[in-house]
């Protein structure tokens, strides 16, 4: 990310303890998860606040913490290269980022006003100040002559080095403006400045070539001629007078007209979308499109955008759930598209709730917001995490197990079969394991226990792990199970159900050739009410009812067999 670190505090649900929130060098693709009203959008608002997209108008209590407007909203935005900017006197200034200030005015005027500020940072964190020459006279400012003031540089000035900023909701209204700074406007730009150009030339019906410019007004001419009837002649004549009446007697030439636009108002204003499903149907403005067909259009923009990347600068896309209105297939196209914008050198945040646009095998790109105390707070994994086994690995890239991302609470097991007994029992508890937000994980084997324990601690998922002791393996031979076994223990730090051997043996059976439904059958069968105490089944029932108990695992796991 060009984006190096957010700074946000008293915005909305970021409380007054500064969110300091690091973003990977190596990633131009940040997916932000949490539950709902964890605060994602307001980390979204705070980036395009900073970059340039506040409005005086838009000035809200709601935008301060808990409506306290007497504690200042701060964000700051920085940047890992600075952008270089020549200043009037022919130096090269850096520019390293940009912050936006919101307060409430307590003097003069401006008491009790809510006022802000959106300025650029220096090198040192402070408001960037360059040179400006006061000018004097009717002549052009010399700098050499005129008084110099150093003023902030407003950060809607400067942004545009860094590329626009396009801003994706779920509401589809903000993809197809054909002017402005949106994505489907950014790659008309490249249109507009083709047809402008003198190269770019037309053969009209009697031989001779001229610029397209050219051409556009002389068939706007003809049609002016086409369309100017004697009603409308009469009309604009009528309109003239009536003018002139009003003018008084010294506005002798005022003259009314209708006219088609210039090829400048057409390029600028009057251009717009239109789709046609098939040779059949009519062509439809896309306005007048469902909210699914338009999601496939903003998705084709998009795609679009990509493949004519080398011809534009490098942007920045802020984009609300992208999966909206879209089957789990265009998620995935959807997805792939944004790693390609990624890959591309464009920066790419997006909140999403659907795993297709998250991978636990990408976790260092993964922001995961969560509310404490009533404030949105931000983590991040920054552990070197190595995930063993090729088959594991290519799991966890195809998005398997993505889910736990989006989790308040995990459990974490060996492999499928224990992830089928471990749903089965919590069935059969009465747990409701969506409506509690809780993932069963398969890990992929225990050497994988540990990096998925450090994994979830960094992004302060709450976590239980159900695992084997392999006792007799460990009595038998020393094939480095006992390691195995003591790294996740120690990981876990007595967050964790431990078998004496394996789940087989606690279910009184061995391995069988279709294991899972074995297991799942006998643990069917199970009458928990009367299992003894000492039962490795009963205890595993015990640590999940506390574990998935509302208050969390504030009561350890204990481990059932040493």
């Amino acid at each position: 990310m060009r984006i190096e670190q957010i700074e946000i505090s008293n915005l909305r649900s970021f409380g007054p303890e500064k969110a300091v929130i690091e973003l990977p060098a190596d990633r131009n693709l940040i997916a932000v998860v949490g539950a709902n009203n964890a605060g994602k959008s307001n980390l979204i608002a705070a980036v395009r606040l900073a970059l340039g997209a506040a409005r005086r108008a838009d000035l809200d209590p709601a935008d301060f913490h808990q409506l306290d407007i007497t504690k200042e909203v701060r964000v700051d935005v920085r940047l890992r290269t600075p952008l270089k900017k020549e200043n009037i006197f022919r130096k090269t200034d850096e520019i390293h980022g940009f912050f936006y200030r919101a307060w409430r005015g307590d003097r003069g005027d401006d008491k009790g006003r809510l006022k802000f500020e959106n300025y650029c940072l220096d090198a040192s964190g402070d408001t960037y100040r360059p040179p400006a020459a006061i000018k004097r006279g009717s002549g052009p400012v010399d700098p050499d002559t005129d008084p110099i003031r150093f003023l902030p540089a407003p950060a809607g000035r400067i942004v545009p080095l860094l590329g626009r900023v396009h801003y994706l909701t779920p509401n589809l209204y903000r993809a197809f403006g054909t002017s402005g700074y949106g994505v489907l406007a950014q790659l008309l730009d490249l249109y507009r400045e083709d047809f402008r150009s003198a190269a770019n030339t037309y053969e009209l019906p009697d031989g001779t070539t001229v610029a397209r410019e050219v051409a556009y007004e002389r068939f706007a001419g003809r049609m002016e001629d086409i369309l100017r009837t004697p009603k409308l002649a009469s009309i604009e004549e009528s309109l003239s007078e009536n003018l002139r009446a009003v003018l008084g007697p010294t506005a002798t030439g005022a003259a009314v007209s209708l006219s088609m636009p210039t090829a400048e108002e057409l390029l600028a204003d009057i251009l717009a979308l239109h789709v046609q499903d098939d040779a059949a149907s009519p062509v439809l403005a896309v306005e007048r499109l469902g909210d699914g067909y338009r999601s496939l259009v903003r998705l084709a923009i998009l795609r679009t955008y990509a493949d004519f990347a080398e011809q534009t600068r490098p942007a920045v896309f802020l984009i609300e759930e992208p999966e909206a209105y879209l089957n789990p297939h265009l998620r995935r196209v959807f997805a792939a598209t944004l790693r390609s914008l990624a890959e591309l050198g464009n920066d790419v945040m997006v909140t999403t709730h659907d795993a297709a646009f998250v991978s636990v095998a990408d976790y260092p790109s993964v922001l995961r917001v969560a509310k404490k105390a009533g404030c949105s707070k931000v983590y991040r994994c920054t552990a070197q995490l190595d995930f063993s086994y090729e088959r594991v690995a290519e799991k966890l890239r195809r998005g398997s197990g993505a889910e736990v991302l989006f989790a308040q609470r995990a459990i974490l097991c060996e492999g499928q079969d224990d992830v089928a007994v471990t749903r089965t029992l919590l069935d059969r508890l009465g747990v409701d394991v969506d409506g509690c937000n809780i993932s069963v994980v398969d890990c992929g084997g225990r050497e994988n226990l540990p990096d998925y324990i450090q994994l979830l601690d960094q992004l302060h998922i709450e976590l239980l792990v159900v695992t084997d002791g392999d006792a007799s393996k460990i009595a038998a031979a020393d094939d480095g199970t006992a390691q195995k076994v003591e790294a996740v223990e120690k990981a876990a730090a007595g967050r964790m159900f431990r078998f004496a051997e394996d789940i087989e043996a606690a279910l009184g059976t061995t391995k069988q050739r279709n294991n899972a439904a074995n297991l799942v059958e006998l643990v069917e069968q199970l009458d928990l009410d009367q299992l003894p105490a000492e039962d490795e089944m009963a205890r595993l029932a015990q640590a999940l009812t506390r574990f998935c108990g509302t208050d969390g695992p504030a009561v350890e796991a204990g481990v059932a067999a040493e």
